[in-house]
């Protein structure tokens, strides 16, 4: 077999994986690179680079240089609540711009997420890149959302999805599209997930985003092409009835500002602020209330140099009751029982203050400590159920569950192709007696 040949047997190989079923969470975020780069945009570094509109690892592929096929081969191992599990990632790069990809694999014992000792793809995808346009198909997650974890609507700490992205970089001026299924429930009721934004930078300090996301649904629904045109909106398909299923009752959508400042080269604030549903007439609508989430974090530089980074900051997020619930459940943003968006579902808010730390190819870490307050509506709760009403009520609703948590995580790249990663969080919840521990080993091998 010529090389020629080979390669095509392996890209055609690649591509048959990027469609298998995939059972397990995407792992990416623990590169150290990429967790480095979070830190450095914090203190000014790199701001060409910032998007609110990235997916979880941009800088895990960078283009090659090369005319060939290089590839980057990589294993590990994670150790939580005494269970063991193995991972590999694959990156590789073909004709300096075709095809990069990326997969995990994953092994566990019987535990919540990984099941009966199965083999998975967490993340994996296809596709071609160059300076100003991506075009990729594959199953991972998106985060979308200025600052570092404060994302309302699209979190990488999701289960992942299957979808296409299409992006492109004009200078000062970026947008993104993705379209993509998200599951068939139980019941036959199939779940698609559409996503467009644009976005302004300066490329100094100043990135300023806008963003609609869509979730639709329908007995046996298929693929709707009306959600194709990347610069129509849900409002103007669904009010002119261009919608497979007709009515108006079938999708949801959300609509969110991101806004992202660098002060005086010292500081750094983020903003994003969401509109589910919009009360246009409170002397008619009586009662009700605005769908509406917020998230906001400021970081404070204290002490760097080229290769030693200190940052303070302290964070806000606020969902409120009704948010990311639609009338008809299977609209509602979340996956697998998931959220979509912030970690904690909906119908709360999280106040939090910490330290990050980055010793340039060496060690980098955060320290945290927040409170967290859940109501009774949250989407963890009941989570493909309609929202109950959309009337102004206590916030958060019913019984409130209190979370006071400590986390930790500290990164060491042992040399260019080894890192470990030690991650920790002590919880107390409401009516618990006792603090919960959990303490997460991690590791990480290129070649």
């Amino acid at each position: 077999m010529d090389n020629w040949n080979l390669h095509f047997f392996f890209l055609k190989f690649l591509f048959l994986i990027t469609i298998e079923i995939i059972y397990s969470q995407q792992l990416f975020y623990q590169n150290f690179e990429y967790n480095s780069s979070k830190i450095k945009f914090n203190s000014g570094t790199n701001w060409e680079k910032l998007s609110s509109l990235n997916s979880n690892g941009p800088t895990l592929f960078s283009n090659s240089n090369k005319n060939s096929l290089d590839s980057k081969i990589g294993l590990g191992s994670l150790s939580a609540k005494g269970e063991l599990s193995f991972y590999g990632t694959g990156m590789m790069t073909f004709k300096k711009n075709f095809f990069f990809f990326y997969s995990n694999i994953l092994s566990n014992s019987n535990n919540k997420i990984y099941k009966n000792n199965k083999l998975g793809l967490s993340a994996s995808g296809i596709g071609f890149r160059n300076n100003w346009f991506l075009l990729q198909l594959g199953k991972n997650t998106e985060d979308w959302g200025a600052g570092n974890e404060i994302s309302l609507a699209l979190n990488y700490k999701s289960y992942p999805y299957n979808y296409f992205t299409i992006a492109s970089d004009y200078g000062k001026i970026r947008v993104k599209y993705i379209h993509g299924f998200i599951e068939k429930t139980s019941d036959g009721i199939n779940r698609y997930l559409n996503g467009r934004g644009i976005e302004w930078t300066n490329k100094k300090s100043a990135v300023v985003s806008l963003s609609e996301i869509i979730i639709y649904s329908g007995k046996n629904r298929s693929f709707d092409f009306s959600y194709l045109n990347p610069i129509s909106t849900h409002l103007e398909i669904e009010l002119n009835n261009r919608l497979n299923t007709p009515g108006n009752a079938n999708s949801n959508a959300v609509w969110q500002i991101h806004l992202d400042f660098l002060i005086k080269n010292h500081s750094r604030f983020s903003l994003n602020y969401l509109f589910d549903e919009f009360v246009l007439d409170p002397d008619i609508e009586i009662g009700k209330e605005h769908g509406r989430a917020y998230s906001l974090k400021y970081v404070f530089f204290i002490k760097g140099s080229n290769k030693r980074i200190f940052n303070l900051f302290i964070s806000h997020t606020l969902v409120g009751t009704p948010t990311f619930r639609h009338g008809l459940g299977t609209n509602n943003f979340v996956n697998q029982n998931r959220p979509l968006g912030w970690e904690y579902g909906s119908d709360g808010l999280e106040t939090m203050i910490g330290l990050s730390f980055l010793k340039t190819k060496e060690i980098l870490g955060q320290f945290s400590i927040g409170i967290v307050e859940t109501g009774d509506e949250t989407i963890v709760k009941r989570s493909l159920e309609p929202y109950k009403d959309y009337l102004k009520e206590k916030f958060p609703s019913g019984e409130i569950d209190h979370i006071l948590f400590l986390r930790s995580e500290i990164q060491k790249k042992i040399h260019n192709n080894l890192s470990i990663t030690l991650s920790s969080e002590i919880n107390n919840k409401t009516n618990q007696k006792n603090f919960q521990t959990n303490i997460i080993i991690k590791t990480l091998y290129y070649f």
